[in-house]
């Protein structure tokens, strides 16, 4: 079963592997690696993170260049570096504190601007999708699905079907004004939510 580990720094004739799910250290000779990886790249090594560190120590203690294990490859995995090097994987894999009482859906709600794990994360009690009339089919079935079942149909805001959202954010409520909305009209449906 490959390891997986992230590209934390490269040198002139070493790398610094964060290797497996705890991360953990371990510097490999740097050609040991694909010519095209890059810090931030996600690694696949068809070796275990015992294996990787006994020869990385091993190398170090003799102190010249070894060879790699027998068997060892490395595959740069674009699909896990582009998840890895995102926002929300690195916030929520470190502990960030995240959560908010509203949420501006990202990317006018396409598939890949948010994701459920995030939204659970974030919990919002209002979500607010700014879109128009689009060929793109934004927002996504999928967020707008996700986003109802966490935060509820009656907090799900969007432009499309709202016309103009104005929220009006105060100590202890929301008040949220939708439809054709004038500063200072008072038109439109008004809704007020504790938070």
């Amino acid at each position: 079963m490959p390891t997986i580990a992230v590209v934390d720094a490269l040198y002139a004739k070493t790398a610094t592997l964060l290797v497996g799910k705890r991360e953990q250290r371990t510097e490999v000779p740097r050609d040991w690696l694909p010519p095209n990886v890059r810090e931030g790249d996600v690694v696949r090594i068809a070796e275990r993170p015992a294996t990787i560190r006994r020869v990385a120590l091993a190398m170090r203690d003799v102190g010249k260049k070894a060879k790699p294990p027998s068997g060892w490859s490395v595959q740069r995995d674009p699909q896990e570096t582009e998840k890895f090097n995102s926002w929300a994987y690195q916030m929520l894999n470190h502990g960030e504190d995240l959560r908010a009482q509203l949420l501006k859906v990202p990317h006018h709600g396409s598939d890949n601007g948010i994701s459920y794990e995030v939204i659970a994360y974030i919990r919002p009690r209002l979500t607010v999708v700014s879109v128009g009339s689009n060929s793109h089919g934004l927002p996504a079935p999928a967020t707008i699905g996700h986003l109802e079942e966490l935060v509820g149909a009656e907090n799900v805001y969007r432009t499309d079907s709202h016309g103009n959202i104005v929220m009006e954010l105060g100590w202890e409520r929301c008040v949220s004004r939708t439809g054709l909305v004038r500063p200072g009209s008072g038109t439109g449906e008004t809704v007020s939510t504790p938070l």
